[in-house]
């Protein structure tokens, strides 16, 4: 028990370590203790505790869905968990396959199935391409950059033709609340802890720490459980009376640690994968109007930081994704560069307005039509 807790230790989160030295201290005191049931109950509780370790290296780590087979106010979610329409069967592939990876503004909750840029998208498609186009949205509210390398290796064994990955926001939002954390260090954050079988042992990559993370108190943790229909913490948030600021030089480690991971697994799977810089509201000009709408700058938190910040953080982030994909040669479009920063497009900091969506959908069209020619004629 003593060496799972210690292959679980992680070096970013001080809160997770306190979790689980916590966790080992209780069957350790129990063992101390001149009873039976004292020391039968520690034995258990370290079988628990090594299990669920253990367990976890089977799992790939931060794969997060909406609940399978969900069917309510016009959102339906197929057996994967991904809102697909028509349903697909993974089993039996008809025409092309798109896989759109993202967080909220990839998934799209507050839309019914119908309405979503993935389902716009895929009608776009098929129509242009006279050949059936499934584009499954796999977005759940609230991933970052590690979720959406576990959603692509789950979905590189679907037969997919091609990955779209909207990302960004989330990422930043993270660095944000962990720069003004005591819990958490993300200077420690090193490539090779986050990789392979010693991520799996990772605290919060147990069977006992996905499970908590998906509890209501999972806030506590830095990580909020996905909700089908979610409401803004706040409005107003700009508005805050604790006003910071940050404006660093460099994205966090992490996402620039996820985002090559994502893109050298799609290229050695031989797997197009088309990066989408996150468009957002945020410009020093921005009206009233709109700025009043704003709740993640950054969400759920006692403080906010000024619009400036939130400007250059969302500049920092998509300039580091181009970047990055220049240098290696991968897909990228500047959606946000295409995307107006207007009420007609963002319902607040960076969630689409119905018009949005269709713009998002038209924007990114043509790009993915040209790729999906080339695996169609390859054929």
């Amino acid at each position: 028990m003593l060496a799972a807790g210690a292959l679980a230790y992680d070096p970013v989160s001080l809160k997770w370590n306190a979790l689980f030295l916590t966790a080992c201290a209780i069957p350790l005191a129990l063992r101390a203790i001149p009873h039976p049931l004292a020391r039968l109950t520690a034995i258990w509780g370290a079988i628990v505790f090594v299990g669920s370790s253990l367990l976890g290296m089977l799992f790939p780590p931060d794969l997060i869905t909406l609940p399978p087979n969900f069917n309510r106010f016009g959102v339906t979610t197929d057996s994967m968990g991904f809102r697909t329409l028509p349903q697909v069967a993974y089993s039996t592939k008809r025409g092309l396959r798109v896989f759109a990876i993202g967080g909220s503004t990839t998934e799209e909750i507050q839309r019914a199935d119908d309405e979503t840029w993935p389902r716009l998208l895929q009608e776009k498609l098929t129509r242009e391409l006279k050949v059936p186009v499934e584009v499954v949205n796999t977005g759940v509210s609230g991933l970052r950059s590690p979720h959406h390398l576990a959603t692509l290796k789950r979905v590189r064994n679907l037969e997919p033709d091609m990955i779209i990955v909207l990302l960004g926001i989330n990422d930043w939002n993270a660095h944000v609340r962990e720069h003004f954390s005591k819990w958490h260090r993300p200077e420690r954050f090193s490539s090779s802890v986050r990789s392979g079988w010693r991520e799996r042992l990772l605290a919060r990559n147990t069977l006992i720490g996905r499970a908590l993370l998906r509890l209501n108190h999972a806030a506590a943790f830095g990580v909020r459980p996905p909700k089908i229909i979610r409401v803004a913490d706040r409005r107003k948030s700009l508005e805050l009376p604790l006003k910071r600021e940050f404006k660093p030089e460099a994205v966090s480690p992490e996402f620039d640690c996820y985002l090559r991971r994502i893109g050298e697994l799609a290229q050695a799977e031989g797997l197009p994968c088309l990066f989408l810089t996150q468009p957002t509201a945020y410009r020093l000009d921005a009206p009233e109007e709109l700025k009043r709408t704003f709740w993640m700058t950054p969400p759920g938190q006692d403080y906010t930081l000024g619009l400036d910040s939130m400007v250059h953080l969302a500049n920092l982030y998509n300039a580091h994704l181009e970047r990055v994909c220049r240098e290696n040669g991968w897909l990228c479009q500047d959606l946000a560069a295409e995307l107006p920063a207007t009420a007609e497009v963002c319902r607040d900091d960076c969630h689409f307005t119905a018009e949005g969506s269709r713009l998002t959908a038209a924007s990114i069209a043509p790009e993915v039509a040209k790729v999906l020619r080339t695996k169609e004629g390859g054929r």
